[in-house]
């Protein structure tokens, strides 16, 4: 479905209302592309709000399928899609959301042999996986292309955003040295998770994509936003 022109508008008539974005600020967003990898607890809120957003071009990276203990938290597939491939029941839903959106599905994993091809269509790049040595290969392969890395991570009631790489600022190595090959990492399979937590992970990660593509406030960049939603403790560290 095309919309007319007044449609479009009105679909983003609060967001331009805001002096830090308005109507050039809603511009940019349409003029950008965010590449989303990992379409799971975080990557499904995420990718909802930066569609809604009015993001011009999203890519999708994963090669999972849906499953029913995903969808507590994994809020952009519903029951009809378990047994689908993420990234094709995130499109299916995604396009329903907003017909002006491009999209770019990826279904498979993103590794060094198909990472760089992957990520050089895009502007910026927001990590929504759930394993540490993946997060060092788009850590790597974002300082390889320039690309600003938007990142975050959850662990039982706890949840970490920040940004890497933008502007010359400190990336994931800067902070976690490599981890070692035999150390044990545990998944949210593993250790649990609430469906609320990557969900606050997701909106503080497209907040900071809004942020970047239209230059208002101030971007994540060497700092860490921790919260952990059991004690509503809320910290954040410089680096």
């Amino acid at each position: 479905m095309n919309l007319s022109e007044t449609n479009k508008t009105e679909r983003y008539e609060r967001q331009i209302r805001l002096k830090e974005i308005g109507a050039d600020g809603q511009k940019k967003l349409k003029e950008a592309s965010v590449l989303v990898i990992g379409a799971g607890g975080i990557g499904c809120p995420l990718l909802s709000y930066l569609c809604a957003a009015g993001i011009g071009k999203i890519g999708i990276v994963d090669f999972d399928k849906v499953d029913i203990s995903n969808l507590h938290r994994q809020v952009l597939y519903n029951e009809a899609q378990t047994g689908m491939y993420k990234s094709e029941a995130a499109l299916e839903n995604l396009i329903k959301l907003n017909s002006e959106t491009k999209f770019r599905v990826f279904n498979t994993s993103l590794g060094k042999s198909n990472g760089g091809n992957i990520i050089r269509e895009f502007d910026i790049i927001a990590d929504a996986t759930d394993n540490l040595r993946s997060r060092y290969i788009i850590n790597d392969l974002c300082l390889e292309k320039k690309k600003p890395l938007i990142w975050g991570a959850v662990n039982k009631f706890e949840l970490q955003v920040s940004v890497f790489n933008f502007n010359g600022g400190a990336d994931l190595r800067k902070l976690f040295p490599e981890i070692n090959s035999d150390v044990n990492l545990k998944s949210c399979e593993e250790q649990g998770v609430t469906g609320p937590v990557p969900g606050m992970a997701a909106m503080l990660m497209s907040a900071e994509a809004i942020k970047i593509i239209t230059g208002c406030g101030v971007v994540m960049s060497n700092e860490m936003l921790i919260i952990n939603m059991l004690s509503n403790d809320y910290r954040k560290i410089k680096f």
